[in-house]
């Protein structure tokens, strides 16, 4: 099938090659020829390509451009996939200093030529400090300072400014507010919610309370009945696991932490208790979740050589929670490390800062060095690599190819159409 659309392509170029010395009349010989496949045999070849392969074959003709950006298109594309192509985001935190980029996760290296590719972040304030704060069916959250909120396509390039939530626009731009972020796709309405949680004083206590913005209706709405009784130390990005949302949170009456969960298809939170032999490190930042293999994972720096993985084996089932990796840090001097992802083959995608030495005026003065590295099962490192020249940080994330845009608000098209890169 593959091998057909590559020759049908192949064919098309040939012929396109040869236009400035065909007339109109060859042209028009050569889409007769053309006509003979179905146009929904043509579709179920096309739902079947990765989407990259899309993004070049939407040059062959008007109707083909047509169907690859139809919005339906995109949606049966992505729930045909059998195996979708997932890749990491790599973001400067100011993107004016350093590329962003596209990366293969499942290269056999990072370090070969074409393992990432650049992507177009024209569209984000120049001179704002920038972060990840989830990801969905191929759409990206990210924040901007301390209000902006953007959603992205890394893929397809389209993008949009979301409006400031209530709080943050009545609060002088969120500064004195630590927030819970959240991105979800409700299958139920077909759209598209942001999750913003921020604590709020409440009889003297610190609580949580939580809005969310819809795709759909372009509105933010609070989540009624949600001051919940946690402490928010620094901001948190919610990890989206089967539409559910979990953050690594502090209860105030307990001073225990746990895992705090919205399911967006109940509409309600939850509580999950964390493994009885998990040990929290001094420095709760050190403790936070991520999918791993398709388990929800929880990681802990119990000392400063070592960081532990654990996995919840069958979901909210206590018992299972196993310990299943143990990564040695000390490898070249790394201050952390952060698991993010798992490859195909379950080697563990993560970031690591490295202490560094280099002389200024001063002699020999420490840095810090952020770094994306591969471990694997077995807490052996595979690869490291460095995608800048200086100390600028930056935040990655998995996402997969998706040709998504954004659903069409009630009665309004408010969709901003970002640059498409050509892949």
């Amino acid at each position: 099938m593959g091998a057909f659309l590559s020759l049908l392509y192949n064919t098309y170029m040939k012929h396109r090659v040869g236009l400035d010395r065909q007339t109109s009349e060859g042209l028009k010989d050569m889409e007769k020829k053309m006509v003979y496949l179905h146009d929904d045999l043509i579709t179920c070849f096309l739902l079947r390509l990765p989407i990259r392969s899309l993004l070049r074959l939407r040059c062959v003709s008007k109707s083909w451009f047509s169907l690859i950006s139809d919005p339906k298109f995109a949606i049966w594309h992505l729930e045909l996939a059998a195996a979708p192509t997932h890749r990491l985001l790599y973001l400067p935190t100011h993107v004016y200093a350093s590329q962003t980029l596209s990366i293969d996760l499942d290269a056999p290296s990072f370090l070969i030529r074409n393992a990432s590719t650049p992507l177009n972040t024209s569209f984000l304030p120049p001179d704002s400090f920038t972060d990840i704060r989830g990801s969905c069916n191929g759409l990206v959250l990210l924040s901007v300072g301390y209000s902006n909120l953007f959603l992205w396509n890394p893929t397809s390039g389209f993008h949009k400014s979301l409006p400031l939530s209530p709080i943050v626009d009545s609060n002088n731009h969120s500064l004195n507010f630590t927030f819970l972020y959240g991105f979800v796709h409700d299958a139920s309405t077909d759209d598209y919610l942001v999750l913003l949680g921020s604590n709020e004083f409440v009889s003297s206590s610190l609580e949580i309370f939580f809005e969310f913005f819809s795709l759909r209706t372009n509105v933010w709405n609070k989540i009624e009945g949600t001051h919940l009784p946690y402490t928010l130390q620094n901001p948190r990005t919610g990890t989206l696991l089967n539409g559910i949302i979990h953050w690594f949170v502090c209860h105030n009456d307990t001073r225990v932490n746990v895992i705090l969960a919205f399911d967006v298809k109940e509409r309600d939170f939850s509580e999950m208790p964390l493994p009885i032999d998990f040990n929290i490190s001094d420095n709760v930042n050190f403790c936070d979740l991520c999918v791993l293999k398709g388990f929800l994972s929880l990681y802990n720096r119990p000392d400063d050589l070592t960081v532990e993985i654990w996995m919840l084996q069958e979901y909210k089932v206590h018992s299972s929670w196993t310990k299943a990796i143990v990564v040695n840090t000390d490898n070249l001097h790394k201050i952390c490390f952060s698991p993010i992802c798992s490859t195909k083959s379950g080697d563990i995608v993560g970031k690591t800062i490295c202490s560094t030495k280099s002389d200024d005026t001063d002699g020999n003065k420490k840095n810090n060095e952020e770094m994306v590295v591969k471990y694997n099962a077995e807490g052996q490192l595979l690869e490291q690599r460095s995608y800048h020249d200086n100390q600028h940080e930056f935040n990655v994330v998995m996402y997969t190819e998706s040709l998504l845009s954004f659903p069409v608000v009630c009665n309004q098209a408010v969709e901003d159409e970002g640059h498409i890169d050509e892949a």
